[in-house]
């Protein structure tokens, strides 16, 4: 609160590094269970990163999360559906409907209509999640030890779970036809570590070709540059052409 205090005397109540301050009194908010604070601070950011990024600026979709994530804690589910569906909107034309922030926001609208009992949506959002989560990983494991491999694949999110909930509350013809699908992610899901292991086992060994060694160095690079740029996610003073170098480095990989 005194940080904030300073940097609106210092820069202005509406300056964009005012509504950092507020997110991050948000969450401290947020972990002391102090949900009607946490929706009056982050209404107030939100308001600055708008008029200062433009409504479409993936900073808007973090503050809009937040935002949710805290209604919901509050019960009021209505409004956080639409901030969680307006995330996904920003994010996914931001990023592409295959980016790892637009699998996490479909998992967290899975989850709210998990609380609100539409089973048929809760099913559809999840399994879609867990593809993009999945695919996530397999795109970034290359890049990694097997340890480090393991370490996310233990820490990422999943869908796997809320997918099979959903299922079981199901009934009829609707079940019926969900059934393959949830099996099919759940095979798809298993033993993504020991894949990705058994592959760059499998690709050392096929030969020692000083050609295919020179391709291969090329390949890693290439798997490491398109792992750093989905950790790091866009940068914060320009986001506009990190959609295009993550396709480009996509394509080279």
């Amino acid at each position: 609160q005194r940080s904030l205090s300073i940097q609106e005397k210092v820069m202005g109540t509406d300056h964009v590094e005012v509504s950092v301050a507020l997110e991050t009194l948000s969450s401290r908010y947020f972990e002391t269970a102090q949900y009607r604070k946490s929706v009056d601070v982050l209404g107030r950011a939100l308001a600055i990163v708008e008029k200062a990024l433009g409504p479409t600026h993936p900073e808007v979709a973090e503050v809009l999360q937040r935002l949710a994530d805290s209604q919901v804690q509050l019960g009021r589910l209505a409004e956080a559906g639409g901030n969680y569906e307006r995330t996904l909107s920003i994010q996914e034309a931001a990023f592409g409907p295959t980016h790892v922030k637009v699998g996490e926001s479909l998992l967290k609208l899975a989850k709210l209509n998990w609380r609100t009992g539409k089973w048929e949506a809760t099913l559809d959002h999840s399994l879609t999640s867990e593809g993009v989560l999945r695919r996530q990983f397999i795109q970034i494991a290359p890049a990694l030890s097997e340890r480090e491999a393991l370490q996310y694949e233990i820490a990422r999110s999943s869908g796997i779970n809320l997918s099979i909930s959903s299922l079981l509350a199901l009934s009829g013809e609707a079940r019926r036809q969900a059934i393959p699908k949830v099996w099919d992610a759940i095979i798809q899901s298993r033993a993504l570590v020991l894949d990705e292991m058994a592959a760059r086992h499998a690709a050392f060994t096929l030969s020692a070709d000083t050609e295919i060694a020179r391709k291969a160095r090329a390949l890693t690079a290439a798997r490491n540059r398109l792992a750093r740029l989905v950790i790091e996610g866009p940068p914060q003073d320009d986001p506009s052409g990190y959609r295009k170098e993550l396709s480009t480095a996509l394509s080279e990989k």
